[in-house]
């Protein structure tokens, strides 16, 4: 134990047994160089197990050069060996540390009294899972006392490689370790800091310039940080996503940020446009061919790497150069940064080209690069930003005068402005106070905003309630159901479109009827409010309502008028005509019997003639005379009718069945009764009685206070389904070999409508017909 006091010292000794150098621990120093004591054994099948490698033949194994052991990307696997004696009495604990912090997978296996050990380490690995928790690739080792000790590395990276070890006590070790983290810490601090005040500048002046510098320098900061081992200790689920190849895809996003950064800082499209377009199909060249290399064959993206880094910092001084030359404005501090971070581009990119050395100036070499390019650059960008400041406050100060003048300008609009709408206001209150329609304006919330004296006045004539201003104007209205109504036109208008209502109210108990009109207020694109309009068209719908009236009755009189004289020419010439024609037979036949006959044939169209005759005086009376309402008995004036109608062919067969029941007094037209009633009758007995069957006639009456229900029901054929529609009409014959006028019916129905009744028919074929009237009592 008590590393720190044993000393270590490089001593040649050439091993009898091994026949290669063996590292002896017999003397005092802090750090020694390995790479004298390495020996490396390439397994190009990378499948061989430690105990088949140990078995190899000691000329199997080459020392490595004195600067380490550098490779190209490769699959292969690099077998380690070192031999280390400790002569010494007590144990020696140390640390073996490889230079290489981007190694992927290190193992070592050391072979004891009790068995094989085995540690690892590096980026692959989880930091908890390495054999020293550290950013670094090291293994705390201890070799027991008077012993010689075999161990055994196994290496292999998806990167370059660069094996190169030294061994150190671990109190060295742990002094060095924490003087790098301090100085790295600070590095990175000012990195992020750096970094985040870029990304509030972005986020402030809304300039890309900006949010893409502090992304170019998040990303220069990942891709340093895995040459100083603090990517894949920090950020180690990188390694996981990216299966390794971290680095890659972190250069080539740099690469292209950092383009992206030159045109935005010299403003490239300004100036040159074929400049702009080669470095923008430059740097999507970088990314599509990385990312599609990063999924099919990602070892051949390192060399890649390094061919569009030398032509990405060939396209960045280039741009500086020509920005100096075009005398773009911070042009010359964006070619000086580049030129020394070129500088240490160059001392990287020769590192992986194994031309030069692995030291601290190439471990290094991007930091220094970074950090002295950045320096040139923020202060570059400190210029510009001074430069806006000072543009953007003359700018202000600009617009302050402006604004300023345009201040005065706008006071004196405002007074003038003012005086017209006060002038304009009184105008459209006067307009409004002089309309005769109410008027009223709310808001979004349904509240008032304004009105004229006509609304105010219906309010209080139609709900007793007095409207204000910005009071709500459902709240008038005590009606629940009035309120739903009017909620919906004010939502629909507030929705944008206007409609158009008539409303019915009463006032001072007599039915006023008005237009109603809702309009959106649009101001600005956007609906504030509603305006309404109502006006009073009371008597205007009165006119109309007895206009329609009027034409009504005129269009039936004309319909009934035209039906009229044709039927009362066909029906009064033609029994004239048939008397005429008779009287000629009568002139010429001596036989008394025919003549008999003719005579009988004169009657039967003197009769027809008298019914017509008859049916035109009781359709002209019903037409002309005002009702008379007298008190009424129904079962008197159904028998009158039946014994008015007894002159009718085979009265006395028929079966007469009257039901009368009347205990009130009933008042009614007793001509109009007696004519609906004989109508009726008279067509049961002509057309229910007059062919073979049931000659029986019902009539009933159910006579109340308010109305009479009247039923005249025979047994004949019924009504076929095709005259049952027509049946009222005048005119209208169901038989046209009838001996009836078609007016008949007619005249029952206006009869009947104008007592204020009602009548209908119930018949089927075969079974009969039924007329049903409801006459209410005029009492």
């Amino acid at each position: 134990m008590k590393s720190w006091c044993l000393l270590l010292v490089l001593t040649l000794i050439q091993s009898v047994g091994l026949g290669q150098n063996t590292l002896t621990l017999i003397s005092h120093d802090r750090e020694i160089n390995l790479n004298n004591y390495l020996y490396a054994y390439v397994d190009t099948s990378s499948a061989l197990t430690v105990e088949e490698v140990m078995a190899l033949p000691a000329k199997s194994f080459k020392p490595i050069p004195k600067t380490g052991l550098r490779t190209n990307v490769t699959k292969d696997v690099i077998w380690v060996k070192l031999t280390v004696s400790n002569p010494h009495n007590t144990r020696a604990d140390v640390i073996i540390d490889f230079i290489d912090p981007s190694l992927e997978h290190i193992e070592l296996f050391k072979f004891t009294e009790s068995g094989l050990l085995k540690y690892a380490t590096g980026t692959g690995l989880n930091p908890r899972d390495k054999s020293v928790f550290t950013n670094r690739n090291s293994f705390l080792i201890d070799f027991p006392r008077r012993q010689t000790t075999q161990i055994y590395f196994k290496v292999t990276s998806l990167n370059y490689m660069t094996i190169s070890a030294r061994l150190l006590d671990d109190g060295h070790a742990l002094e060095e370790n924490m003087e790098e983290r301090t100085f790295l810490g600070m590095f990175y601090g000012a990195i992020l800091i750096l970094m985040v005040f870029n990304l509030l500048l972005a986020a402030i002046t809304r300039m890309r310039l900006f949010f893409i510098y502090g992304l170019y320098i998040l990303s220069i900061a990942i891709f340093t940080g895995a040459a100083d081992g603090f990517t894949p200790f920090y950020l180690h689920f990188l390694i996981v996503w990216t299966d390794g190849y971290q680095d890659m895809l972190t250069a080539a996003f740099s690469n292209i940020l950092g383009l992206l950064f030159m045109l935005e800082f010299l403003e490239v499209r300004t100036w040159s446009k074929s400049l702009f377009k080669i470095v923008t199909v430059f740097a999507a060249l970088v990314g599509v061919s990385i990312l599609g290399l990063f999924f099919t064959i990602p070892s051949y993206g390192f060399p890649l790497l390094n061919l569009y880094g030398i032509v990405g910092l060939v396209l960045m001084i280039t741009g500086g150069v020509l920005g100096t030359v075009r005398k773009i404005p911070q042009g010359v501090y964006y070619l000086l940064a580049y030129i020394l971070f070129g500088v240490f581009i160059v001392v990287f990119i020769l590192n992986l080209l194994r031309v030069i050395e692995y030291t601290f100036l190439v471990q290094y070499s991007i930091h220094l690069g970074y950090i002295s390019s950045i320096i040139i650059l923020s202060y570059g960008l400190g210029v510009r930003i001074y430069k806006l400041y000072k543009s953007d406050l003359l700018r202000e100060q600009e617009k302050q005068h402006l604004i300023e003048q345009q201040r005065k300008e706008l006071e004196v609009k405002v007074e003038e402005r003012t005086r017209d709408i006060l002038i304009k206001e009184t105008n459209l209150r006067a307009i409004l106070e002089n309309t005769d329609s109410a008027i009223w304006l709310i808001d979004e919330q349904y509240q008032l905003i304004d009105y004229n004296n006509v609304f105010s006045r219906l309010c209080n004539e139609v709900y007793g309630t007095s409207p204000a201003r910005n009071q709500l104007v459902l709240d008038i209205t005590p009606l629940s159901a009035e309120k739903k109504r009017w909620k919906e036109r004010y939502n629909e208008a507030l929705q944008g479109k206007g409609g158009i209502f008539i409303d019915q109210n009463k006032i001072s108990g007599q039915v006023h009827h008005f237009e109603i009109y809702t309009f959106p207020i649009d101001s600005g694109g956007q609906i504030t409010g509603v305006s309404v309009f109502a006006r009073d068209i009371t008597i205007r719908v009165n006119a109309l309502d007895q206009l329609k009236s009027q034409n009504k009755a005129l269009q039936k009189v004309n319909k009934e008028l035209d039906s009229f004289v044709y039927s009362a020419s066909h029906d009064l010439k033609a029994p004239l005509a048939s008397i005429a024609g008779l009287i000629s037979l009568v002139r010429r036949e001596e036989d008394l019997q025919s003549r008999q006959e003719y005579y009988d044939m004169v009657e039967r169209s003197i009769s027809r003639l008298d019914q017509f005759i008859s049916d035109i005086i009781d359709y002209s009376r019903n037409a002309r005379l005002d009702k008379e309402a007298e008190p009424v008995k129904f079962e008197e004036t159904i028998r009158e009718v039946f014994n008015d109608l007894a002159y009718m062919t085979d009265t006395r067969d028929i079966e007469k069945n009257i039901s009368v029941t009347q205990n009130v007094i009933f008042k009614t037209d007793p001509t109009r009764l007696k004519v609906i009633f004989r109508n009726l009758i008279s067509n049961a007995i002509k057309y229910g009685c007059s062919h073979e069957g049931n000659n029986r006639i019902d009539v009933s009456c159910d006579v109340s206070a308010r109305k009479a229900m009247i039923k005249i029901q025979d047994y004949g054929p019924g009504i076929s389904e095709v005259h049952r529609r027509k049946i009222f009409d005048m005119f209208y014959r169901a038989d046209e070999n009838g001996t009836g006028t078609g007016l008949g019916l007619y005249i029952v129905k206006e009869t009947v409508e104008k007592l204020g009744g009602k009548i209908k028919l119930e018949t089927e074929e075969g079974e009969g017909s039924t007329f049903i009237v409801e006459i209410p009592n005029a009492t």
